[in-house]
């Protein structure tokens, strides 16, 4: 991205030294995509992942209507790769989660035979008293 470089002169009326930004390079504009994947990227950081999708599948039909410079490429290939790694944890998360779930569910089923089978057992002998 182009930055700015000051250069010092003259200055006649305060007869010192001043300051004047010189633009080293043309302000870079940014693409649609670019701003798609800034958008897809700051959804998926707020867990927003039913947006993240509906940005991409906005950004795939912008693929097929623009011409890519290398230079834009460049810069969304980082943005893409943190949304895919933003993905994968919170994919792996989630996996951990149900596993916890199916887990705990295994053990109250359990726990509902066992107590459902000690009941059955356990009324014969109060009845007969």
């Amino acid at each position: 991205m182009g930055g700015i470089v000051t250069s010092r002169i003259s200055g006649r009326s305060c007869g010192g030294l001043v300051e004047h930004p010189i633009p080293t390079a043309t302000p870079t504009r940014t693409h649609p995509i670019e701003v798609l994947t800034q958008e897809a990227l700051s959804a998926s950081e707020a867990g927003h992942w039913d947006r993240v999708v509906t940005l991409y599948q906005r950004r795939s039909v912008e693929f097929v209507l623009s011409e890519l410079s290398p230079a834009v490429v460049k810069r969304l290939i980082p943005v893409d790769i943190k949304i895919q790694e933003r993905a994968r944890i919170v994919q792996a998360a989630t996996k951990q989660n149900l596993d916890e779930v199916q887990m705990r569910r295994r053990k109250l089923h359990q726990w509902r035979q066992r107590t459902l089978h000690s009941n059955q057992t356990g009324s014969r002998f109060t009845k007969s008293v």
